[in-house]
C-alpha cells in the first residue's frame, strides 16, 4: 500500500511536469500521499525526497529540512539529493550550504560538484570556484 500512496502522490505532484502522468495537480494531495506512503513504509526514501521538495513549495521550509535532514541522517542511497536541496535551502548561508555541498561531494561527487559549481556561479558570483568544481565534476 506503501507504494500505492507514492504513486498517487506523483499523480498529484505539481512538480511532475507532464500532464499523462500528473493530470490534475494539487499539492496537498501530493503532500498527504507521500505521507501516507511514509506512515505505512518510512524506508520509502523516494517518498521523503518529494514530500520534502513538496513542503520546499508549499513554503514550509522546517519541515522540507526535517526530511533532508533524515534521509542524510539515515544515510539513504538518496541521501546526497538532499544534501544538495538542503544545502540550497540555505545557500544565503554560504558556510551552512557549502557544508551540505561538501557532504553530498562525499555522496556522490559528480553531484555535488556541480551544484556546488551552480551555487558558486551564479549565486555567490564566484566563477573561478565554478570553473574548478565543474571540472572535478
Amino acid at each position: 500500500m506503501a507504494e500505492a500512496y507514492f504513486f498517487l502522490g506523483l499523480l498529484y505532484d505539481p512538480a511532475i511536469d507532464d500532464p499523462t502522468i500528473a493530470p490534475e495537480p494539487d499539492l496537498q494531495q501530493a503532500l498527504s500521499a507521500y505521507s501516507s506512503a511514509l506512515d505505512l513504509d518510512d524506508t520509502l526514501h523516494s517518498a521523503r525526497l518529494n514530500r520534502a521538495l513538496g513542503y520546499v513549495a508549499d513554503g514550509q521550509l522546517e519541515k522540507a529540512l526535517g526530511d533532508y535532514a533524515q534521509l542524510i541522517d539515515e544515510q539513504t542511497p538518496l541521501a546526497a539529493s538532499a544534501a544538495v536541496n538542503r544545502a540550497w535551502l540555505q545557500i544565503d548561508n554560504r558556510a551552512a550550504a557549502e557544508q551540505d555541498f561538501a557532504l553530498a561531494i562525499e555522496l556522490d561527487a559528480l553531484e555535488g560538484y556541480w551544484q556546488r559549481g551552480n551555487a558558486r556561479l551564479y549565486a555567490w558570483g564566484d566563477a573561478e570556484g565554478a570553473v574548478a568544481d565543474f571540472g572535478e565534476a
